[in-house]
């Protein structure tokens, strides 16, 4: 995440930060939505903003990650979470959004629960811009870590160089 801060603000302190987040799509009275199972943070400042003013799961792991241009038209990929998660992979080109991509990226809330129940957030963004993924080499403890079978060949991922996300005020649902 880059140039983090609350409408009509500065960036804040921790305007760039990296996340890895394990989470599931849901749909709660009629709203398509993700829940969060953990959102992993390096940057100690956002992890506790997130958990206390958001009830977010977030945790505190060590990330590092790059991108370097291999050309005009690839991109390496590496993101290192110790005892994690690791995966390394080629950026190509824009893929054609399908209806996969529409049904996983097409989320415009959030839910997660809180000291007074279950809270929606509701977020605004424009279309993904996805790019293809190939050749990719990954180590996944991270599902282990919440009982997941985590046997599965990584064999479908998409790339996105970001978009700009507002979020609405997070509200207690009834």
């Amino acid at each position: 995440m880059k140039n983090v801060r609350f409408p009509f603000c500065p960036p804040l302190p921790f305007t760039s930060l990296w996340e890895l987040n394990l989470r599931t799509y849901v749909t709660y009275k009629g709203q398509k939505g993700v829940y969060f199972f953990t959102l992993d943070t390096d940057h100690p400042l956002a992890q506790w903003i997130a958990t206390n003013f958001f009830h977010l799961p977030y945790r505190l792991r060590r990330m590092d990650g790059e991108v370097l241009g291999i050309d005009n038209s690839t991109k390496k990929f590496s993101f290192r979470s110790p005892n994690s998660f690791s995966v390394d992979a080629f950026i190509g080109e824009e893929n054609d959004y399908n209806e996969q991509d529409a049904w996983l990226t097409e989320r415009y809330s959030l839910f997660t629960l809180g000291p007074k129940g279950l809270y929606r957030g509701d977020v605004f963004h424009g279309p993904w811009k996805l790019k293809e993924v190939s050749k990719q080499k990954f180590s996944d403890e991270f599902s282990k870590q919440f009982v997941f079978d985590n046997s599965q060949r990584f064999v479908n991922a998409t790339y996105s160089e970001g978009l700009d996300v507002f979020f609405k005020p997070f509200l207690l649902m009834k």
